[in-house]
Formats: structure tokens, sequence, C-alpha cells
């Protein structure tokens, strides 16, 4: 930078980085500022230590600063302190007042004095030579005492000057560690938090793709609710898969319909990882790099890769809608699954994954020990109540209720804000009741739940197999799958068995959708389609 003069002084500005490296390799970056009297050659030094908005210092990497590749708001922060830094040191010498680091950083960054000057306590000094040099230098910072005791045991080199070969000025050197101390301590609250209060502090990275999305895991303040159900959740799962093996750029700006369709190509021609990490959530799904990196890949079949473009669309819409992503850069209606997989894409579901009414009455007429028992009922009920969603199911909500001399479950809907009340199914709330004990059981974790379900359908014997066709996302062609009812019986499997077991009792489907929510009876088609001739005698 260039050299300046004023009256009688010659002021030289610079910036440089002071000798002290943090562990993550970086150093501080500082304006140091020689002022020059003429006359008398006197040469004076001051490091004003560059910080950021935040208050917090600015370290760059020696390679980086070298080599001036770094962030072009870091650049222009540092270019302006620079400007003020000059400024400050005429203003001074200019008016003949007294000149000081303090005095320049201060006038830097506009502090008032009554906000700034904090009381040093020595109280948290062990060694008597540091607590010397810093009272000797009127220093005004608070201090902990690992900071303290971290200078103390500083090496000569990391204290001088690259430059001059002088001991740097202490007090850049504490601001330095004091800084790393303060950001330890801070990054260990962070992780104690809970993921609303840290997206509700605003202690993510708003800058990158796949912590925005993780937003929409939050509670949303107006519902009272999470923006996205628990089975939306899994899309996180699926972009961490693309984070680590497709190598996407992760900044916002760079999130567009070629990103999207670049993740949405993922999906298609590498499937989906076959692995099924507990307890993940936005903020450690990187501890599980490893994991996705290894897994199995199995192919999408057209409904669940068609689930995924429904999922990523909702997730888009809403972080729009919170102005987290700008509602320019991806129109979600272009977003569709037939441009992905072309000539079959079609209106597919898996109604044969359900039970029979033969199946249903085994279950109920079983007693088993433990958690087998405890999934054998929580199953039972969440099949009774109506075919429940998981998110219904295991909504604090839900619960059995009495009045009137009748028990009914009530619950409130996933795709509504009322509460739904369903009466226990005639000729079957007797034995019902009897084995829940006239009250709900302590339900499994979901985990759980999926697990000992298996376990119980294996115990009975539920061994039917079920032949279904899947068209597969990559290939487009139809696959033949064949599952026995342990393989895949899962808490899922409740909606479509209530919907045939109510056929098999003779219901009407406009009797069904008032149990089930469903928005017409157009849905139920293909569960219809599933029944034998003689179930569809009966309705």
């Amino acid at each position: 930078m260039a050299t300046h003069y004023s009256s009688d002084f010659k002021v030289k500005p610079y910036t440089v980085l002071l000798p002290y490296t943090s562990k993550d390799g970086t150093k501080q970056v500082a304006i140091r500022v020689r002022v020059i009297e003429r006359s008398t050659k006197n040469d004076q030094r001051f490091d004003i230590v560059c910080k950021n908005k935040a208050d917090e210092p600015i370290k760059l990497s020696p390679t980086a600063f070298k080599s001036n590749k770094y962030d072009i708001k870091l650049k222009n922060r540092i270019a302006d302190i620079d400007e003020r830094v000059k400024f400050a040191t005429h203003h001074f010498l200019t008016h003949n007042l007294t000149i000081s680091k303090k005095k320049i950083t201060e006038f830097v960054y506009n502090r008032m004095e009554n906000e700034t000057n904090k009381v040093f306590s020595n109280e948290n000094v062990d060694d008597p030579i540091i607590l010397e040099q810093l009272e000797n230098l009127g220093i005004e910072i608070p201090i902990a005492k690992d900071v303290v005791n971290t200078v103390a045991s500083l090496r000569d080199d990391e204290m001088n000057d690259d430059e001059t070969g002088e001991q740097i000025d202490i007090e850049n050197i504490i601001i330095g560690i004091q800084s790393e101390y303060d950001k330890k301590k801070q990054d260990e609250a962070i992780e104690k938090m809970g993921l609303d209060e840290r997206y509700k502090k605003g202690y993510f990275d708003k800058s990158n793709i796949f912590d925005v999305f993780g937003y929409c895991w939050s509670t949303n303040k107006n519902t009272n609710k999470p923006f996205v159900s628990n089975t939306y959740k899994s899309m996180i799962l699926k972009l961490a898969d693309f984070r680590v093996n497709g190598q996407p750029n992760e900044h916002v700006s760079m999130f567009n319909d070629k990103w999207v369709n670049e993740f949405i190509l993922f999906l298609k021609n590498e499937g989906y990882a076959n692995v099924h990490p507990k307890n993940y959530s936005p903020f450690n799904i990187r501890n599980h790099d490893f994991k996705l990196l290894a897994a199995e890949r199995k192919p999408y079949v057209y409904k669940s890769f068609d689930k995924q473009i429904k999922h990523l669309k909702f997730y888009i819409e809403n972080l729009q809608k919170q102005e987290l992503m700008s509602k320019t850069c991806v129109d979600t209606r272009f977003i569709k699954t037939s441009d992905y997989f072309g000539g079959n894409s079609i209106n597919y579901t898996r109604a044969s994954h359900a039970l029979t009414k033969s199946e249903i009455e085994l279950i109920m007429n079983s007693q088993l020990e433990g958690k087998m028992e405890t999934a054998r009922q929580m199953f039972l009920t969440q099949i009774f109540a109506g075919g429940l969603r998981n998110e219904e199911f295991y909504n604090k909500y839900f619960k059995l209720a009495y009045q009137n001399e009748s028990y009914y479950f009530m619950w409130y809907a996933n795709k509504g804000d009322k509460a739904v009340e369903n009466p226990l199914i005639e000729g079957y709330s007797d034995v019902l009741l009897d084995q829940l004990g006239y009250s709900l059981p302590d339900f499994l974790k979901i985990d759980e739940y999926r697990s000992n379900l298996k376990k119980m359908a294996k115990e009975l014997n539920l061994d039917r197999i079920i032949r279904y066709k899947v068209p597969e996302a990559k290939t487009g062609e139809n696959r033949v799958i064949d599952k026995r009812i342990y393989e895949i019986i899962n808490p899922y499997l409740c909606r479509k068995t209530f919907v045939r077991f109510a056929y098999s009792l003779g219901w009407s489907s406009d009797k069904i959708i008032q149990w089930t929510g469903h928005g017409d009876t157009k849905t139920l088609k293909h569960y219809f389609d599933q029944l034998s001739a003689e179930e569809k005698k009966n309705i």
C-alpha cells in the first residue's frame, strides 16, 4: 500500500498476518500502520486487527493471503478497514492528538467508550510475568484463564513478527487466542442446542444449500408444526448422498434449475444408498458420509422416484416462502417426474401390500411377549383407528377416549388441523379393548416398532408371497418382485390393510373414505382391484 504524509509525519499502512497460528492453520489479518516523524526519525508501529461485522477477527491461511485468493467480501472488508485506519491516523496527527493503537481501533470501529471499556480481571491469571505485562500495557479486555495460560506457553517464534523479528503487541496475540477460545465455547454451546433452537437463532450456514434444506425440519411458528412431516424428512438423507457421491456445488447462489436437474439425474442413474442411519439430523448427517460412500445401491421404482420429486418440490417451495432461497432460482412447476421417467409415468401404488382379513384375525387372536407383543398391539391399534399414517399415530394428541358409554380413537389428521374421531369397529371392539387393557400401550420408538413387527410376523408364520411389478426409474422396464409378508410388514401397511379389511367387511367406498380421510373414492380403485371375487361380492 502507498505511503502517505501528514505535516511532519510519514504514514505507511499495509496489510499483514500476525504470527500466532490458530489450530486450523489460519492467522489474524491486521493493518499495520507505521508513523515516522521526519525530524526525529522516531518510528511508531501499530497493528490494528481486522474484524468482520460480527466483531470477530478476520483470519486467513498464509497461502490464501499471499496469493490474494479469498472471498471478495473479505477483501472489501479489509480494504474498508485500511481506509479507516489511514483516515483515523491522519485525524489524530492533524489535530495534534495523542495517537495509540487503542484510539485508532476505537475510531476505526466507531466504538463508544462505555461499550468497550471492559475491566481486565487479574483473578484469571496464574503467571505473574504475564499479569505484570498485561497491567503495564493497561490492557482492558476480558480474558479467560485458559487464554492466559496459552499465552504463557507460547514460544518466542510464535510471538515474534516475521518482518521485524520483534515481539508482536501481546494484546493482539491475546485477542486472537481469545477469539479461538470464544469460538470453541460457542461451538460447544451450539452442539447442545436442539434443532429448532439452532435454526431459530440462526446458527446454521445460510450460504450452504444443505444447511438451508435442513431448515425444513424446524418448526413453523405459524402452525407450531415442522415445515415437513416425518415422511418427508428422508430427503435430507438423499441430499447427503448426493453431496458425498455427486460432489455438487454447495453455495446457495448456485442453486438453480441445473443443480436440481443434476440431483434428479443422480437419483435416477445412481438409485439410492441402502443405508438406514439412526437418529440423523441435518446437523449430524455428515457423520454418515463413509456409510453413504460404501453403501450398496438400489434402483428407484417409479412410485418411490415420483415421491422424491414431490418431496423435493415441497422443500424448495417452503424455503422460497421463508426467503432462504430466491423465488426465481427454481420454478417447481416445471419439475416433473415424466421428464425423467419417459412413457412409464403411471399412477402406481403397491395396493397389494396389505394383510387379508384372516391374517388380521390371526394377529388379533395371538399373544406374544415383550416388545413383540407391544408391536402387535400397536399394529392392531393403528389399523383399527382407521389406518393412520405414522405422523398421526405418533402424534401426542392421539388417544383412546371414552364418552357417552363408548370408546373411540381421536387424533389430529396429518393433512388438516381439526380433530378426527373414529369409533371402534363393531364386532371387533370388545376383543381389541380386552387385548389393549382399555388403554393404549407405551409406544415403542419407530425403529423398534418396525423391527419388532417383522419379528412378530415371522413368529406367526405370516409367509404369504406377494408378487408385484414395478417400473424402474433408470431403465423404465417392469421388474417382478416376490416378497413374503414378514419381509415387507411395517407401519406403512396399516392404511392399505384397513381399506382392504373394510372392503372385506362389506363397507362402501364412501364409508371407507370417511374413516381414512382420502380425498375421494377414486383413490381406492387400486385397493378394490386387489380384492378377491368373493370379497367384491360382499360390498
